[in-house]
């Protein structure tokens, strides 16, 4: 049986590729955004990398995933799950579409440790959108961003809304001082 992999909110297709090149030769991936002008932006990168016929990418809403149930035997989102309007609705659905034993991977912005927050939050909030706005010319981008990051929920509770979701064996490690997180959880 052919093992198959679901990258949620898979934007310009990073992450899908990632796994194309470090997973078994033959695993199937779906590459999955709600927003088509990132999945032309995957699509355009296919032809150029190894291993990237894999991947299949299409339209998709992490609130109504248009797969059967049982479908994947694991699941990835990566810097997704802040952006959804309802986490617990995203997270049941991905328990919907992973088939029992399935495993899902979820990294994501956290909170930094105790002694990095100050830091962090002076350079999320005053330094990194002054000079996007000087890069990009987008402030507002940027200022979205480190809102979406403060208001988001800790690594214990994002933990706690995936148990909510029905995951089990679920366990967070955190990364770059406590910057991100990575959440892992089985379906039973």
């Amino acid at each position: 049986m052919q093992n198959s992999v679901l990258d949620l909110a898979t934007g310009s297709g990073d992450v899908a590729y990632a796994l194309a090149r470090n997973l078994r030769a033959g695993t199937k991936i779906t590459g999955m955004d709600f927003c088509r002008p990132m999945l032309d932006e995957a699509e355009k990168k296919q032809a150029a990398l190894p291993r990237a016929e894999q991947i299949d990418f299409r339209e998709g809403d992490g609130l109504n995933l248009p797969d059967h149930d049982h479908s994947f035997d694991a699941a990835t989102l990566s810097f997704g799950l802040r952006n959804m309007a309802d986490r617990h609705r995203c997270l049941s659905e991905l328990h919907r579409v992973l088939r029992p034993g399935g495993r899902l991977w979820v990294l994501e912005f956290s909170q930094p440790f105790g002694w990095l927050r100050p830091v962090y939050y002076l350079y999320l909030r005053y330094i990194l959108p002054r000079v996007a706005a000087v890069v990009t010319g987008d402030k507002s981008a940027y200022d979205y961003l480190c809102g979406s990051i403060a208001a988001f929920p800790t690594h214990e509770a994002i933990s706690a809304e995936m148990k909510a979701a029905g995951f089990t064996a679920v366990t967070v490690e955190r990364l770059t001082g406590g910057i991100v997180a990575l959440h892992g959880g089985r379906k039973d």
